[in-house]
């Protein structure tokens, strides 16, 4: 089966031939469940929003500008010049083959769930501004966090290999974006599909080594994040998620919901959850630069 990284390649190299660049490649792309009309209205309104666009002031050189011809758009922003594709096909040839090389589940969903794809890409800019890949993937990022809106299901940086499944924490990354390694460096827990075989084992660990988790929850200090996993169902189905643990009283713990669920809908983020020490599937923590835990991930 042909690899990820060949399809990455596959998927830019088409999207610098159709805006005619076969330099440094950015771009982000929006993936979509359905289709998404694209106004010169709502390119302007999510312009304004995200860059304090001004449409009607100054003269022809400097005043801010958009084009729309659908499917293709080009807004000038500042200096900046971006490329707006919008498109009413999946975003990959074979979707099913880029999933199957991802172990997050939310991730995956993703990639199978989305219809549609809205990209934003960067054709050029006026110096100083754009220097930098990290410059131009600012000026990027800026304009596609107002484009998202409440439907996308995932983000995707075809030219750095990225993909993202919705959240909020991915907004304000690309709404107050500094480099692409900082953006790479966002993961949140995984969700994970493990073996039977795999679950016992790592569920085995985490309670035998419980002890070291109270130690430095007890000792915690101002920046030090703690996690426990449990086990959540909905009739037939369950996710094992991730807790946000906030106080510890004997055996029962305190929390609240901090994993986004995949497939149970009687749950959300920020949800207050009880559990028992013994309920605890998984744990983990960072104090300072050290982190402990996590035993549900490597063992896939």
């Amino acid at each position: 089966m042909m690899n990820v990284v060949t399809l990455w390649g596959r998927v830019a190299s088409k999207i610098r031939q159709f805006i005619g660049r076969e330099d440094d490649f950015i771009s982000v792309v929006i993936l979509l469940p359905v289709t998404r009309e694209l106004t010169e209205a709502s390119l302007r309104d999510a312009a304004a929003r995200t860059w304090d666009a001004k449409f009607d002031s100054g003269d022809q050189a400097t005043r801010d500008l958009v084009v729309v011809r659908p499917p293709i758009a080009f807004v000038k922003l500042q200096g900046h010049v971006l490329h707006i594709i919008n498109s009413s096909r999946p975003y990959f040839d074979d979707p099913a083959a880029v999933a199957g090389g991802i172990d997050d589940l939310r991730t995956k969903k993703a990639v199978l769930d989305h219809r549609a794809w809205m990209s934003v890409d960067y054709v050029s800019g006026r110096a100083p501004l754009a220097r930098s890949r990290d410059q131009k993937y600012a000026a990027v990022a800026k304009l596609a966090s107002g484009l998202l809106g409440e439907d996308y299901v995932g983000i995707a940086f075809p030219g750095d290999e990225l993909i993202f499944p919705a959240s909020k924490e991915i907004v304000d990354y690309l709404a107050n974006f500094t480099t692409i390694k900082t953006l790479s460096s966002f993961v949140r827990p995984p969700v994970l599909e493990l073996t039977p075989e795999q679950t016992a084992a790592a569920v085995a660990e985490a309670q035998s080594r419980w002890p070291e988790f109270l130690t430095a929850f007890q000792k915690r200090k101002t920046g030090d994040i703690f996690f426990v996993k449990k086990r959540f169902s909905e009739g037939e189905d369950a996710e094992w998620m991730w807790i946000s643990v906030k106080a510890i009283e004997g055996n029962r713990i305190l929390g609240v919901l901090d994993s986004e669920p995949v497939f149970l809908k009687n749950v959300r983020p920020g949800l207050g959850v009880q559990l028992e020490v013994a309920d605890v599937e998984d744990w983990v923590f960072k104090s300072g630069k050290t982190t402990c835990g996590g035993f549900t991930s490597p063992a896939t």
